[in-house]
């Protein structure tokens, strides 16, 4: 019988033959080394997936962004009209109040 050391792996610690496989009954090294590349490519697989859910969330937050970035730059836009609005409001008062304090001084001028 021919015994030659398997691989060095955290789940197999016995030997294996040409003949019977794993002593213990398990898969032969080419069944493992075939499930380890299953496993990796649906490991890569779901880690494509992930990246691809990753690429989805950081596209709608960069939208959200955009989105909130142009609520501010509207609301900045109403704040600026706003705000000429009163200093005009303000312009108008200054300028009556000059122009009643102007008709009373000449009021009082010619009483």
């Amino acid at each position: 019988m021919d015994r030659t050391l398997g691989p060095i792996s955290l789940f197999h610690d016995t030997y294996w033959t040409a003949e019977k496989g794993w002593a213990d009954g398990t898969k032969s090294p080419h069944e493992h080394m075939l499930d380890l590349q299953k496993e990796s490519e649906l490991s890569e697989t779901q880690f494509c997936e992930q990246l691809q859910r990753q690429d989805e969330l950081i596209r709608n937050q960069q939208q959200e962004l955009e989105n909130q970035r142009a609520l501010v730059e509207q609301l900045m836009q109403r704040f600026e009209s706003f705000m000429q609005n009163q200093r005009f409001e303000v312009d108008v008062v200054e300028a009556k109040t000059a122009a009643a304090a102007r008709r009373e001084n000449i009021v009082n001028h010619f009483m």
